[in-house]
């Protein structure tokens, strides 16, 4: 029996399509613990109101919430691409789903958005954060009306992350 050595190039290639195989697993297994999430109650702390509407705050109206969740989801449902992140979407959501400070927008998008991966995990993200709050002085009425779309629209978000 002889052994046949692999050459630098043939050794490359076969280690590239196990580090291949091996994130499509991790995807998989990522993508079934979305699912699992988005079948849970969502939980919420604090002053219950009726969320079936956006509140005005003392600071924001009605409108501007309602303006600012619609860009969201079409963020979302476009797969979460970092070019399509702008500035006004990072200003509120670096303050939403219990984010911490980044620098800047570039830091928030490259920490969420740089990867089909990431993307994934931000959606998770999402979806496992607690609401905290008062619509009359918080954005917890948007929080709630993206996670119950994410969870009514689970199978498009992951489909148009993952077909970026």
């Amino acid at each position: 029996m002889t052994t046949q050595l692999l050459t630098k190039e043939d050794a490359r290639a076969e280690l590239a399509r196990a580090q291949q195989q091996v994130e499509l697993i991790e995807l998989d297994e990522q993508v079934e613990r979305i699912r699992h999430l988005s079948t849970l109650p969502a939980r919420r702390f604090g002053p219950t109101h009726d969320l079936s509407h956006m509140h005005a705050t003392q600071w924001d109206n009605a409108e501007a919430k309602e303006s600012w969740c619609a860009a969201m989801w079409k963020f979302i449902i476009g797969g979460c691409l970092p070019m399509q992140f702008s500035d006004r979407l990072y200003k509120r959501l670096s303050q939403m789903f219990m984010h911490i400070a980044h620098y800047n927008r570039d830091g928030f998008k490259n920490e969420w958005f740089d990867t089909k991966r990431r993307r994934l995990e931000w959606v998770e993200h999402i979806l496992n954060a607690d609401r905290y709050g008062d619509p009359a002085y918080t954005w917890v009425d948007v929080e709630v009306r993206l996670v119950d779309n994410v969870k009514a629209h689970i199978e498009t978000v992951i489909h148009a992350i993952l077909s970026d």
